[in-house]
């Protein structure tokens, strides 16, 4: 001992992890966690929308396709005229 020689410890383990400061581990984990968190949330909301213009999309062409019906209706209806006229004209399409 007088010549600088060191005892022999009696647990590695726990002597490795001895200096380490428990605030600056939990400051480090809560930090990871919010990042983890914050990808999780941006990529969930990425999903929602995408979803809602897929849905939207799909709403609109519902939408543009019985319009385009009920127009194809009124074209007949107006080109076979009254039902009380004699002559009838031809069915026109657009």
């Amino acid at each position: 001992m007088a010549e600088g020689g060191e005892t022999p410890r009696k647990n590695p383990f726990r002597d490795f992890f001895s200096d380490i400061n428990v605030m600056d581990v939990a400051i480090s984990a809560l930090i990871v966690a919010g990042v983890i968190y914050s990808i999780q949330y941006h990529k969930f909301m990425m999903m929602l929308e995408k979803s809602g213009y897929t849905d939207l999309s799909s709403r609109l062409a519902k939408v543009e396709s019985e319009i385009a019906a009920a127009k194809r209706k009124s074209t007949e209806a107006n080109a076979a005229g009254r039902p009380g006229m004699r002559r009838r004209r031809g069915v026109i399409t657009l």
